[in-house]
């Protein structure tokens, strides 16, 4: 902003310092005399300070006139940052961040047009995929923003926090952004903001797998825009309510509803060929992009696949002209679904590896994307060790989303025990208040207030200690689910690995070996895409109480990871775990099923790796997996070791 220093700023500084020294003096001498200062003024003191006094009213008004001028244009940039989103936002943020280098060196404030700034500049961040930065910019926006905010710069402003907190899994925070702004939108009866607000808590809900809620809030939403006759919101709510259709029609594939499959893909393409038509008109190319994404993922669906193509290509071109890096990764990986299904496999080979280059660090879903289209692509190209080896990808990447939720369960409990003890922070301080009042006036009741501090501070402390006792039972809690696989109740990989290296050190101290078994069902994703899920998680839960009891008391057994167990087993040598690993196949095979559609019997294959004093943990581990697999490709139902 540029500097507005002048004589007349001078000559107003000057008038308003000497006034405020004037009072200051007769605020001193009022006290010394025991009165309240404003009877102070004599009619002659009056008469003295009154001409000073216009003077410095006179010279103020053109300040604030500039002030309130300064403070209006930079909201008017503040909306133009924000809307470069979505037509070049790597320009927007260029924007952004030099009006905020130039608001450091303003000289006149302007609190709202900082906060709406900043929020654009985080929009703009959220665009090019730069969550953590964007979450801290609407952070400090929401520190800046004063809190007698218009409704919607208030609505605006955590709107945006919780979208952004959103793509950062931050979804209890995220909530709690949105349902502020949809308040404090609904209590000035603002429906436009309301239903931007209602839209993003819908889609907040679909992330969170509630469709039911997901869906009510984004047909609340369509109606304020629809009331408000807002139409870039009806365009992105149609897209939203599009969105909601392909995850039920996914939902109705997996439980074999064709009917309410191809009805809800169908509904998806309305809602979309509704929603493209509007962003056209409106020249929003970004959201001409998603809605074409989206028409293409609803015509593949409905068995369209070549018409679904020219979609995804129009789709991809866009996200890159705009900028936007999460919807250009989301656009490859759909087009290499529809090229897989066009049987056009090294062009679906080729954007795979593309979207794959693309991955941002840590977003372990997009990853797990990637790498089922990858599995989908190497059996269609009858390419099975490579289909494995996707299908090992997926079982790593969910095993890690699980760990990230035990994870964000600790840092919830957490959360609660830091926000219940700002909260009692804050009473002591209010109770600070009322003491400091009561004080100046002539400190009554001076030793009544001190025994309610003391109170207040006992109940304080009693409270924290009970909380921290309380937080130490969940943490010893939370550390146990940590260690153990929620389905079979057996100990995981982590667990392994520890006992694994400490059974390494004993045996290189004693000289007496040990053996690992690596156990896999045969035909499990057979089972799984015949049967169900639900059946496929009933024969790990009977598998892992069969090869548990198969064991002696020392053994230990995990869940590996998908239909992987592993077995330690103690000062065994290679061919007594040999023996052992045959009677585990056996007792599996032989295990007797009460369901009458079971179909043939589940057997396991088992590879027997022995320990050596040159082996760490996961040589050893290699090597009874590469014994299982030898094992897997001779057909199965076997124990392999290999020399």
């Amino acid at each position: 902003m540029r500097n507005r220093s002048s004589k007349n700023d001078i000559v107003s500084q000057d008038t308003a310092q000497h006034a405020q020294r004037h009072m200051i003096r007769t605020q001193k001498y009022a006290l010394e005399d025991g009165r309240p200062w404003k009877w102070t003024y004599t009619l002659a003191g009056m008469q003295s300070v009154l001409p000073s006094l216009w003077l410095w009213i006179l010279l103020l008004v053109p300040l604030v006139a500039s002030a309130q001028d300064d403070c209006a244009r930079l909201l008017e940039e503040a909306v133009e940052v924000t809307r470069m989103r979505d037509s070049d936002a790597s320009a927007g943020l260029a924007r952004g961040e030099a009006l905020l280098e130039e608001l450091r060196t303003a000289e006149s404030p302007c609190a709202e047009g900082e906060a709406m700034l900043r929020a654009a500049v985080g929009a703009n961040l959220h665009i090019l995929g730069r969550i953590e930065e964007a979450v801290q910019y609407y952070r400090e926006a929401q520190q800046v923003l004063p809190r007698d905010a218009a409704s919607d710069q208030f609505a605006t402003v955590y709107r945006g926090a919780g979208v952004a907190l959103g793509e950062a899994e931050q979804f209890d925070a995220a909530l709690e952004s949105y349902l502020a702004a949809l308040g404090a939108s609904r209590a000035a009866g603002d429906r436009l903001e309301a239903g931007k607000t209602a839209g993003n808590i819908g889609n907040l809900y679909s992330t969170l797998g509630d469709l039911e809620q997901s869906r009510r809030f984004h047909l609340e939403a369509l109606e304020d825009f629809e009331a408000a006759r807002f139409q870039p919101g009806v365009a992105g709510t149609l897209i939203n309510l599009g969105a909601l259709a392909a995850k039920v029609a996914t939902t109705a594939d997996e439980a074999g509803d064709e009917v309410l499959a191809r009805r809800e893909a169908q509904q998806q393409r309305d809602y979309n060929e509704r929603a493209l038509a509007l962003f056209t008109e409106l020249g929003n190319d970004r959201g001409v992009a998603y809605a074409s994404a989206n028409i293409g993922m609803a015509l593949q669906r409905l068995g369209q696949p070549e018409h679904a193509l020219e979609h995804h290509l129009r789709a991809l071109e866009l996200r890159r002209r705009v900028g936007d890096a999460i919807g250009e990764l989301l656009s490859k990986t759909t087009l290499a679904s529809t090229l897989t299904a066009l049987g056009r496999h090294d062009e679906a080979q080729q954007m795979l590896d593309s979207a794959r280059a693309a991955l941002p660090e840590g977003k372990l879903g997009l990853a797990l994307d990637v790498a089922r289209e990858q599995a989908v692509l190497d059996e269609a190209r009858g390419d099975l060790a490579g289909a494995l080896q996707a299908q090992r990808e997926i079982n790593r990447l969910q095993w890690a989303l699980a760990a990230e939720a035990h994870s964000a369960q600790v840092e919830k409990l957490q959360s609660r025990f830091r926000f219940d003890q700002q909260a009692r922070e804050i009473d002591l301080l209010r109770s600070e208040a009322e003491i400091n009042a009561l004080q100046l006036d002539r400190q009554r009741m001076l030793v009544r207030v001190g025994l309610l501090v003391a109170m207040l501070l006992g109940l304080v402390v009693v409270l924290l200690y009970s909380r921290l006792r309380m937080g130490r039972t969940a943490a010893r809690e939370l550390e146990q689910m940590a260690r153990t696989d929620p389905l079979t109740g057996l100990v995981n990989r982590r667990s392994m690995g520890e006992r694994i290296q400490a059974e390494i050190l004993r045996a290189r101290r004693s000289g007496r070996a040990f053996s690992l078994l690596m156990i896999d069902v045969d035909g499990f994703k057979s089972i799984n895409d015949k049967h169900g899920h639900d059946r496929g998680d009933q024969i790990l839960v009977r598998v892992a109480g069969d090869l548990r009891s198969g064991l002696r008391g020392q053994d230990l057994l995990a869940r590996w990871g998908g239909e992987e167990f592993l077995a330690l087993l103690p000062e065994t040598t290679a061919e007594g775990a040999a023996a052992v690993a045959e009677r585990l196949r056996l007792r599996v095979g032989g295990s007797a099923e009460t369901d009458s559609d079971a179909g043939p019997p589940v057997t396991v294959t088992l590879g027997v790796a022995a320990w050596r004093p040159e082996m760490d943990v996961e040589t050893c581990v290699k090597a009874a997996d590469q014994a299982m697999y030898t094992g897997k490709r001779q057909g199965g139902n076997r124990v392999m070791m290999l020399d």
